[in-house]
């Protein structure tokens, strides 16, 4: 039962890199471009002109958006595992207390 759970953990910081690492040796294989699909996104965050402001606040440089991968590593992926472990620790701890 550990070992799942010890796996999971291991998972959590290395497999999504090896996973992608996997993916884009299979995308390139096929060949599919990393940004297929996404050039509709190219303005996405950028305000229109009519709604700049002049002021103070529109001059300070804001810092550039997250990507979707970090967006999901960060709002998804940690979030999900984390949950999953906790949980299984849960479950494996309830049992014990049976046993």
């Amino acid at each position: 039962m550990q070992g799942l759970v010890d796996w999971l953990q291991t998972f959590k910081t290395d497999g999504l890199e090896l996973s992608f690492d996997k993916a884009k040796e299979k995308a390139d294989l096929l060949g599919i471009d990393i940004n297929s699909g996404f050039n509709y996104r190219v303005t996405r965050y950028q305000r229109p002109r009519r709604f700049e402001q002049n002021d103070h606040e529109s001059q300070i440089p804001q810092p550039p958006p997250a990507t979707y991968l970090q967006k999901f590593i960060s709002e998804v992926f940690d979030e999900v595992l984390e949950k999953i472990i906790v949980e299984i620790n849960g479950k494996f701890d309830a049992i014990e207390m049976v046993l």
